[in-house]
C-alpha cells in the first residue's frame, strides 16, 4: 500500500515517511533510515522525516546526532 502511494506520488514525502515510521517500529533501523533520507530527497527539511531520523539516533544512543 505505501510503495503504491510512493509510485502515485513521486514528490511526496509522506508515503516514505510512514514507512520509516513502519519499518522503525519493526526494529529494522538501516531500512527506516532510509526511508526517511527518501522522504527528505522529496521534500528537504521536511520535519517528520528529520525527526525519524533523530529519533533513530535517539533509540542508538547517540545523542550527538539525535541533535539533543
Amino acid at each position: 500500500m505505501v510503495a503504491s502511494a510512493a509510485d502515485k506520488f513521486p514528490e511526496a514525502p509522506d508515503p516514505e515517511l510512514f514507512r520509516g515510521r513502519i519499518l522503525r517500529g519493526l526494529g529494522r533501523r538501516s531500512e527506516a533510515a532510509a526511508a526517511y533520507e527518501a522522504a527528505l530527497a522529496r521534500s528537504p527539511g521536511h520535519l517528520e522525516s528529520l525527526r525519524g531520523l533523530a529519533d533513530l539516533a535517539l533509540d542508538a544512543g547517540d545523542l550527538a546526532a539525535a541533535g539533543a
